[in-house]
């Protein structure tokens, strides 16, 4: 019996961006995460929280990334419920991606990539550093990243008083 669980590894709170949205068009978006606890499968999750239109993704890959670049033999497609294409609806909170056999040491690096097969508003993002525009651009989408881990690093007990 295993005994590994799915955990979080990285996340961020969405902000809504309605009043100057991002446009994508025949365009592939590359995110760069740096995970806190590693594993040997991930999972992504999306959200269009605040959006307004339905968010089409043609495709969706997941990298280890090395010396800023994808690490050769790690690209892996990612999936949704079987299918590599998927629409988010306007205001839909979570879309899981089927798990993805990759192993990802603790701190390592990966890169998710999206790809908008046709012109697309982007009005949930997470706003990363802003002095730094690339970084701004990096991920328009909410991405939780969850790993599969045999261990989990601190369990905490919630106790009313």
């Amino acid at each position: 019996m295993s005994t590994s669980k799915w955990v979080g590894s990285w996340s961020v709170s969405p902000v809504e961006f309605t009043s100057a949205p991002i446009y994508f068009n025949n365009q592939t978006l590359r995110a760069r995460i740096k995970l806190s606890i590693g594993g040997t499968k991930i999972r992504l999750k999306f959200s269009n929280r605040f959006g307004h239109q339905p968010i089409f993704l043609s495709g969706v890959s997941v990298a280890l990334e090395k010396d800023s670049d994808i690490a050769e033999g790690t690209n892996r497609s990612v999936t949704f419920h079987g299918e590599s294409a998927i629409t988010i609806q306007p205001e839909q909170e979570v879309i899981f991606s089927d798990e993805i056999a990759l192993t990802a040491a603790d701190l390592s690096t990966i890169s998710i990539s999206l790809f908008f097969s046709e012109k697309t508003s982007i009005t949930t993002v997470y706003v990363g550093i802003l002095k730094n525009l690339a970084s701004f651009y990096q991920s328009m989408i909410q991405v939780i990243i969850c790993i599969q881990a045999s261990r989990v690093l601190k369990q905490w007990q919630i106790s009313s008083i």
